[in-house]
């Protein structure tokens, strides 16, 4: 029964119990006229600090979680900026005529969204392989320091893509 008090032989004692504040309700009953304890008391410390011990490590994995989300998504940003600058310049490139393709060895350029390791104005670089006749290794490089990097005199992210390019026989 939800109210032992209604049952035979117990009879509610309500002016033994607080009156109701608006918070929360009057406690009317209680399971013996001779008990003085109380159907609903509240909780005790060393409940509400467990409740706010496990609300508070709720929250700060949460936090934890939401701020990784965020430098991934700064990560992916920056690599997708470094990849569009590579091939970018890889399609540059493999436009110009095979005989112009040397010219690029060793071509330094800048990306203007990445931040670029300390000394470095320009981070990008290309370099040509000649070394078999009627082909060319083109290799770009875009090096980078992540955004909140603790050590800033040393880049920590790279990207290199490479084009093989040969003379047509025809």
């Amino acid at each position: 029964m939800k109210y032992p008090s209604l049952e035979k032989g117990f009879t509610p004692h309500i002016s033994e119990y607080p009156k109701a504040t608006g918070i929360g309700f009057a406690c009317l009953f209680q399971t013996k006229p001779e008990q003085k304890t109380r159907l609903c008391a509240g909780f005790t410390l060393i409940e509400v600090l467990i409740a706010m011990v496990l609300l508070t490590a709720g929250l700060l994995t949460l936090l934890s979680v939401t701020l990784g989300g965020m430098l991934q998504r700064e990560v992916s940003r920056e690599y997708d900026i470094a990849r569009n600058a590579a091939y970018a310049k890889i399609e540059e490139i493999r436009a110009q005529d095979f005989s112009d393709v040397p010219d690029y060895h060793n071509v330094y350029f800048p990306v203007t969204d990445l931040t670029p390791p300390t000394g470095w104005t320009d981070p990008c670089k290309v370099e040509v392989d000649s070394s078999v006749s009627d082909l060319y290794e083109v290799t770009v490089t875009v090096r980078w320091r992540i955004q909140g990097n603790a050590n800033p005199d040393v880049y920590n992210e790279y990207l290199t893509m490479t084009l093989l390019t040969r003379r047509s026989k025809y």
